[in-house]
């Protein structure tokens, strides 16, 4: 009751010094101060560690760009996939033609072994592919989405209660001051002006976790999402450094295939001119044939 009477009597002693503008815009600050007092809502605040809107909108950011980076994984992943299996497709298509060509009498080796080359080739390729596509999945786009399911949405969840807070003090700002205006109820304005300071409270606290908690996300962020990227990297490097050693590996083989190539174009061509010199033979020992019927019909 003493405490509530020298309440009372502060209030009363400085109550007609104060005259409060209209209805705060949200989000925008009051001046709650002590009744009647001048000080702005500001001056009783405790800075954040950080500025709050800048942390923000890093965490925003990131929130943006992750997202849509996992989503492209994700759906890259299901193209992967398909390409693998129209791939393997091919390569059986290949092995099957291949076996056939074995089993005729007359059969094309060169043809058929640059047939089961390439298939083993494709099978081995869509292998790496396999490998890399699970292992992005691992160490990226897992770790990147738990981040985000996680980390984030705690910063996200974080922020919204530290909004609220502003918005409570706001409020509470603002009816305190209206009641300082018009008839005088100091019971109410004393009642108002604890609850002020109750949601002051509550702000200043929610101010220091949410910087704590958006910086935290922030400097994670850097280095986590960072590693995950060297991990992609990494799987591109062991991908062509196998497919590089494997195509080494076969270089001898290509070369033995394109020199059969330019071997048979030469066969088809000496053929085709033996053919051609053959038809104009024929040709030439047929119009002869008719010059002597013709002759021996006068005669």
């Amino acid at each position: 009751m003493k405490t509530l009477r020298k309440k009372i009597g502060n209030t009363t002693a400085t109550l007609r010094g104060s005259a409060p503008a209209g209805p705060p815009t949200p989000g925008s600050p009051v001046s709650p101060g002590h009744a009647g007092s001048a000080v702005p809502l500001e001056s009783h605040k405790t800075p954040p560690p950080e500025p709050i809107p800048i942390l923000t909108l890093e965490v925003q950011e990131a929130a943006k760009g992750l997202k849509l980076i996992h989503q492209k994984l994700v759906k890259n992943s299901s193209c992967v996939a398909t390409s693998v299996e129209a791939e393997l497709a091919v390569s059986e298509a290949m092995g099957a033609y291949s076996s056939n060509l074995h089993l005729r009498e007359e059969s094309d080796d060169v043809l058929g072994q640059c047939l089961g080359d390439l298939q083993q080739l494709i099978v081995y390729v869509q292998n790496l592919r396999n490998t890399m596509d699970q292992a992005v999945k691992g160490k990226v786009s897992i770790p990147m989405n738990e981040f985000i399911q996680e980390d984030l949405k705690r910063a996200k969840l974080t922020k919204k209660k530290f909004d609220k807070a502003n918005q409570n003090l706001d409020s509470a700002s603002y009816k305190l001051a209206q009641l300082q205006k018009g008839k005088i109820n100091l019971v109410k304005i004393v009642e108002a002006e604890s609850e002020r300071d109750a949601m002051k409270k509550i702000f200043d606290d929610e101010a220091v976790e949410t910087a704590k908690v958006l910086k935290e996300v922030n400097d994670r962020n850097k280095f986590e999402t960072l590693e995950q990227f060297c991990e992609y990297f990494e799987e591109y490097k062991k991908f062509f450094k196998a497919g590089h050693q494997r195509m080494t590996q076969l270089e001898p083989k290509l070369k033995e295939f394109r020199a059969a190539v330019e071997s048979r174009k030469q066969e088809f061509r000496n053929e085709g001119k033996q053919v051609a010199d053959r038809v104009r033979l024929s040709s030439t020992t047929l119009e002869f044939k008719d010059v002597n019927v013709s002759l021996w019909e006068k005669e």
